[in-house]
């Protein structure tokens, strides 16, 4: 692989990931119960670290830094205009906790990260 290629199929399942939230979130009811209580909030946990991670694992691959600030801040944007859209929506309930579950994933992946990659320039930094 190249370097002008490398990483970019991170980049590309995070699209199929975004992609597939949405599906998820605003098109697809199941009037079933869930499989256990707080599924939902597990699923928003999961989504938001998810589409964070791998966004990181697209810097990461190509050894650029990570703009932790820039990304948080599409994150934080995603999850309010998808809680604001799923208030609109009959089959999906909106809770505060949503949100909150939403910015936490996107933190701990968002931590995650930064702890890679400060342990990868203080490798590097000691190998030089």
């Amino acid at each position: 692989m190249t370097d002008q290629t490398q990483g970019y199929k991170w980049l590309f399942l995070a699209l199929i990931w975004f992609g597939a939230s949405i599906y998820g979130l605003f098109f697809h009811h199941n009037p079933t119960r869930p499989p256990f209580q707080h599924f939902d909030k597990i699923c928003h946990f999961g989504l938001f670290f998810g589409q964070t991670w791998l966004i990181i694992k697209f810097y990461l691959s190509r050894s650029q830094p990570i703009v932790l600030l820039h990304l948080m801040i599409l994150m934080t944007m995603w999850a309010l205009i998808s809680e604001t859209i799923l208030l609109f929506l009959p089959v999906h309930a909106h809770f505060l906790s949503d949100i909150m579950l939403n910015l936490l994933g996107m933190i701990i992946a968002s931590a995650l990260g930064w702890r890679i990659q400060k342990a990868r320039l203080s490798y590097r930094s000691n190998s030089a």
